[in-house]
C-alpha cells in the first residue's frame, strides 16, 4: 500500500487594509470630558436610577416601614416593596394597623374593597398592603385598580395621587 500523503493547510490570502484609510474614517475631534458628562446628565433621569435594596429582618421591619427613622423611604421617593419568601412579613403586616388586601381573595379585590382600602390609607395615613401571596399578579391588580378609576395604578405608582386637585 502506498504511503498516505499528509494534508497540508491551505492559507487563505489575507487582505491588507490600508492604515491611512482606517485612520481617515475616525473622528478627528476627540470628545471632551465636559461634553460627555453633560450628555450623560441630560440623558439620565432619576427614574432610571435603580435604588439599592435594603435587606431588613422581621425585627427591624417596624422601624424601617412604619417609623422610617433614617428617612430612607421618604428620601427615595418610592413606595416600599417587600419581597418575602417565608410569609413571615405578611403575617406580621396582617396584625399591624394597615389596610390589607389579599390579591387571591375575590372579596378583597372587589372594586369597592379596593376603593375603601385606598381611601382609608390616604385619609388616615395607613399603609395599603396588597399581598400577592407569591404569585405575579401585578398586571391583574393594575387592571382591578383601573376599574375603580381609570389610570389609578399609574397615579399610585408615581405618587401623583397624593397631590391635591385644584
Amino acid at each position: 500500500m502506498p504511503p498516505k500523503a499528509k494534508p497540508t493547510a491551505v492559507k487563505k490570502p489575507t487582505q491588507k487594509k490600508p492604515a491611512a484609510k482606517a485612520k481617515a474614517k475616525e473622528s478627528t475631534a476627540p470628545a471632551k470630558d465636559d461634553d460627555l458628562k453633560k450628555s450623560v446628565k441630560e440623558t439620565t433621569t432619576p427614574a432610571e436610577v435603580t435604588p439599592t435594596p435594603l435587606r431588613v429582618n422581621l425585627k427591624q421591619m417596624d422601624v424601617v416601614l412604619f417609623k422610617d427613622a433614617d428617612n430612607k423611604l421618604k428620601d427615595s421617593g418610592k413606595w416600599p416593596l417587600i419581597i418575602d419568601t417565608t410569609t413571615q412579613a405578611s403575617t406580621y403586616l396582617i396584625h399591624q394597623d394597615v389596610n390589607y388586601l389579599n390579591s387571591l381573595s375575590s372579596s378583597n379585590m372587589a372594586s369597592e374593597a379596593i376603593r375603601l382600602g385606598l381611601l382609608g390609607a390616604l385619609r388616615y395615613g395607613k399603609p395599603l398592603v396588597i399581598d400577592m401571596m407569591g404569585v405575579d399578579m401585578f398586571q391583574t391588580i393594575s387592571d382591578m385598580m383601573n376599574e375603580v378609576l381609570p389610570g389609578l395604578m399609574d397615579k399610585i405608582m408615581d405618587k401623583s395621587i397624593l397631590e391635591e386637585e385644584e
